[in-house]
This record gives C-alpha cells, sequence and structure tokens, in this order.
C-alpha cells in the first residue's frame, strides 16, 4: 500500500487492482481505511466505517491462446480467483483449453477470416471500378477463385453485368502448389470454382491456371475449360521479369509507375496478347490507368475481348 499525504487529506491506494479511499483528517483522531476484501482491517463500532462498494474485479486477456494467461493469473496473482476474466482468441478451436476455469469469458471475434478466399475485396474492387470508369470501355475477364464468388456473390454478380468472367480454383495456394497436387485435388478444385460460379447464375469457359502442367491441362480439358496463358503478367511470375528490390521496390511509387509498364510492355514484345493485373498486388492499382492510356492511345494494338484475341 502507497499513502500519499497533503495537507489536510489523505489518500491510500493499493497496487494492482485500483482501490482508493478519501478520508479528511481530524484532529486527535486516526485515519481508518476499510478495505472489504480484509476482515482484519474493519473499524472498529465506535466508528463509522467509510462507506465503499466493493468494485467489480475484470482482467481483460487478449491473445489468449491456450489459456496460458488465465492459468498464470489465478495460480500466481493475489486474490486471481476473484477476477472476472475476459479472454478475447480468434481461433475458437482453442476453446477447450479454458473451459477448466471458473469466472471466465470467453470471445472469439473474426478479425481476420482463416479463409483465404483469393482476392483482397478492397484490392479488387478499387482496381476494378477504376478499370470500369476509364473512358475506353476496355474489355476486361476477371477471374475469381470459387472461395470469393461464394463469400461475395452480390459483388460478383455486380461486375459480371460489365465485365467477362473466368474463373481460377476454389481457392488460393501457396506458390506452386496447386499444380503439384494429384489429379483428383486439381479436378476438385475445378469443379468447386465452377460449382460456386453456377450458383450466381454464371458459368463460365476460360480459366487462369497458375501454371500450366499435363494434369491440370487434362483436367481442364475433361471439364470443358479453356485454359488462358498471359503473355504479360503484372507483377510478373517469368524468372526474366522478376520485380526486385533493386530493380523495382528501391523505387517512389511515381517511380515505379513507369517501371511496372515498361515490364508488361517487354514482355508483349510487340507481338500482342492477354495482359494480366494481380489485384492483391497494389501496384495493379497505381498502375492501371496509365496502362489503360498507353493501350489506348500509344500502343498500336487492337484492344479486343477474351473471345477475339483467343479466335
Amino acid at each position: 500500500m502507497v499513502l500519499f499525504q497533503s495537507e489536510h487529506n489523505y489518500t491510500a491506494c493499493l497496487a494492482g487492482p485500483v482501490q482508493c479511499v478519501n478520508a479528511q483528517a481530524r484532529a486527535g483522531r486516526a485515519l481508518h481505511m476499510y478495505w472489504p476484501n480484509h476482515e482484519d482491517d474493519k473499524p472498529s463500532s465506535e466508528e463509522a466505517p467509510v462507506t465503499m462498494k466493493r468494485p467489480r474485479k475484470i482482467l481483460l486477456d487478449c491473445g489468449a491462446n491456450v489459456a496460458s494467461s488465465v492459468q498464470l493469473f489465478r495460480e500466481t496473482y493475489p486474490d486471481g480467483q476473484d477476477f472476472i476474466i475476459h479472454s478475447f482468441e480468434i481461433d475458437e478451436r482453442l476453446a477447450p483449453f479454458f473451459a477448466p476455469y471458473p469466472n471466465h469469458v470467453l470471445h472469439c471475434p473474426t478479425g481476420v477470416s482463416n479463409k483465404d478466399v483469393g482476392m483482397n475485396v478492397k484490392a479488387a474492387h478499387k482496381l476494378v471500378e477504376t478499370i470500369a470508369a476509364h473512358s475506353s470501355r476496355m474489355p476486361v475477364t476477371l477471374f475469381l477463385y470459387g472461395d470469393f464468388v461464394e463469400t461475395f456473390p452480390e459483388l460478383v454478380t455486380e461486375w459480371a453485368k460489365t465485365f467477362t468472367i473466368g474463373m481460377r480454383e476454389s481457392q488460393p495456394f501457396p506458390l506452386g502448389q496447386f499444380t503439384m497436387q494429384a489429379s483428383p485435388w486439381i479436378r476438385t478444385g475445378l469443379v468447386s470454382a465452377i460449382e460456386r460460379l453456377r450458383e450466381v447464375d454464371i458459368q463460365t469457359a476460360y480459366y487462369l491456371p497458375e501454371k500450366v502442367t499435363d494434369t491440370v491441362r487434362n483436367e481442364a480439358k475433361s471439364l470443358g475449360l479453356r485454359i488462358i496463358q498471359p503473355t504479360a503478367r503484372f507483377p510478373p511470375t517469368d524468372e526474366k521479369w522478376l520485380l526486385t528490390v533493386a530493380n523495382y521496390f528501391k523505387n517512389r511509387d511515381v517511380e515505379r509507375v513507369p517501371k511496372a509498364l515498361r515490364v508488361i510492355t517487354q514482355q508483349l514484345d510487340n507481338k500482342g496478347g492477354i495482359v494480366s493485373l494481380d489485384s492483391d498486388h497494389p501496384d495493379s492499382y497505381m498502375s492501371s490507368v496509365f496502362l489503360m492510356d498507353y493501350l489506348v492511345e500509344k500502343s498500336g494494338y487492337n484492344l479486343v475481348s477474351i473471345v477475339g484475341c483467343l479466335e
């Protein structure tokens, strides 16, 4: 306990859960402090006790994990059993770890979804709306993961009014992992994406794989899908054009725009083809208007839909 004294006023404070009593000092009379948790500290019957409501004791346990903080607090903190503990843990699968502790409330909010739906919806919306607003009304195809379609059906339906819709797999995989799977799993991923699109009344024949292998080609063909292989990707996936700190990321954003355009045009190599922008890369949005201006005004290319490109 720490006691602070002013000229005629005393304030007593306990370390830990804060409980304070202010009492006016009187000449010739001792100052009595009554702490509800300590029976020995009660004032005698001759003196009126200081009126005080017992405070609720609450511990907020953030990032609760496997209840290790709850256990440590209950076992080692003075009067720790008297506290109501509110634990916050995103992964609801860890809930059983908290079952042994009374006077406890577990909260499992969805801070970040534990399922990657393949596109950051905010970034995708920015890019798609920017392209849609361009005066060229450029023909564009949006390739969507099945999980994204399931999560944002209304958004996809709205996009389908303006753009051609293509597909990826059911969900994203770490780079290079999907194409290494056995054919039944690859087929499952493709069928799942087809079904999610069908549920919003969209049927597509266009499939954009990360990489084309014999297995991917065979499974796509068996499902009546046309594989799309971009001529130019941003960000590039070909080792020849990969972005590095030295050749790209060390530059400011205004300096990266012309570099992004250059790497796209170099991949096209004056032959034309399909240009692919990854909406999850912020520079796709930053460069999109300049890219469209270039393609429309200076490239000399005839801009056609994906159907016309494949003819």
